[in-house]
């Protein structure tokens, strides 16, 4: 009895969103709590990336390539106007296939690559709100040397303004239109 009670002063005191409303804040705090992300509000200054590696069958010699691709998209409301991607240098040393960028995955685009003592850095340039950059490249690993992963390679992405997080910048940018798109008929 004392149980029911309390939960009826809970219900009192929330609002009535029902079902959908709630679904939808539920669903949304779950995204905040587990990515850090918002699709309730775009930050002004926002960069996202995602990474992946495919490491291909060693060959005749022992050696094996492997693949490394990221995505990064601009998701903030603001221009970029230069994002930066910094690895080790010695592990892009082992470039077969130096990086070469895309926009949205497809039409080519130009970087720019320099080298420091112990760094390697990829200027995408100026990236406009909602654009995405894919950058590939492959490493060549002699027979018996372990792949880098990417915590071992990847130093991070330095936009110009805001800050950088790891996500799925497309998949962000979908579900805050989405949100944008069916906000409105959500009762809160």
């Amino acid at each position: 009895m004392v149980m029911n009670s309390l939960f009826q002063k809970i219900r009192e005191v929330l609002p009535g969103w029902g079902p959908v409303g709630w679904t939808a804040v539920i669903l949304a705090m779950l995204v905040l709590a587990f990515t850090g992300v918002s699709v309730f509000h775009t930050p002004s200054g926002e960069v996202m990336y995602s990474k992946t590696r495919m490491a291909y069958k060693e060959d005749e010699k022992g050696a094996k390539m492997v693949t490394y691709s990221i995505e990064v998209g601009n998701t903030g409301t603001k221009v970029q106007e230069n994002v930066r991607l910094r690895f080790v240098r010695q592990a892009m040393d082992r470039a077969i296939l130096k990086p070469s960028a895309s926009n949205f995955g497809v039409t080519p685009r130009p970087i720019a690559v320099s080298n420091d003592q112990s760094s390697t850095t990829i200027d995408l340039g100026k990236l406009e709100p909602e654009k995405r950059v894919r950058i590939y490249f492959i490493l060549l690993y002699p027979k018996g040397q372990e792949p880098h992963t990417w915590e071992d390679m990847f130093l991070g992405v330095e936009p110009e303004k805001g800050h950088a997080k790891y996500g799925d910048p497309g998949m962000t940018m979908v579900g805050r239109a989405w949100f944008s798109l069916f906000g409105r008929w959500l009762p809160f």
